[in-house]
């Protein structure tokens, strides 16, 4: 499996997550705004992405739900603010009220920023989630952000791999 090189940077109310994949900056674009592809690497490992759908504009939405190994689904909604195609995509994640999330409940809402860079040979991508407070930060890692992140670029770098 190719695997991506990372970075995590924890400041004020955000989260900056920072990877390197072996592909071009419009193949990994495309992978985030395809929804057969975003099908085949969201979520972390065991977790399969059923329903994806997207509309693709300022105001538009991405809807999706991962289902755990188990069987548990977990619906998440964004809606996006900007679109610069190979370049940047600004949306406001919200995960959906679901008896799955457990006792902990749904994710906090955050703004979330993706960046799509040339980096000599290869992609560099950048996740920054802006929260409202740095407890709903705290939230975050504390439920394992940083691995679900990982993984999903995992799967997102072997997807790319068969795709290049």
């Amino acid at each position: 499996m190719s695997q991506p090189d990372e970075s995590h940077i924890s400041t004020e109310a955000s989260l900056l997550f920072t990877y390197h994949l072996n592909a071009r900056r419009e193949q990994v674009y495309t992978a985030w705004t395809d929804t057969a592809l975003i099908a085949q690497w969201w979520g972390p490992h065991g977790f399969t992405t059923p329903v994806c759908t997207l509309d693709l504009k300022p105001g538009g939405d991405l809807y999706l739900e991962m289902r755990s190994p188990e069987g548990e689904l977990f619906p998440c909604r964004s809606t996006f603010h900007e679109i610069v195609e190979n370049e940047k995509l600004v949306y406001t994640d919200v995960a959906e009220p679901n008896a799955a999330w457990g006792e902990a409940g749904p994710p906090p809402t955050a703004v979330v920023t993706v960046l799509f860079e040339d980096a000599e040979d290869q992609t560099k991508l950048s996740i920054h989630s802006q929260f409202d407070s740095d407890a709903d930060r705290d939230k975050m890692e504390s439920i394992g952000v940083e691995d679900g992140w990982k993984q999903s670029i995992e799967r997102l770098a072997e997807l790319l791999t068969q795709t290049v």
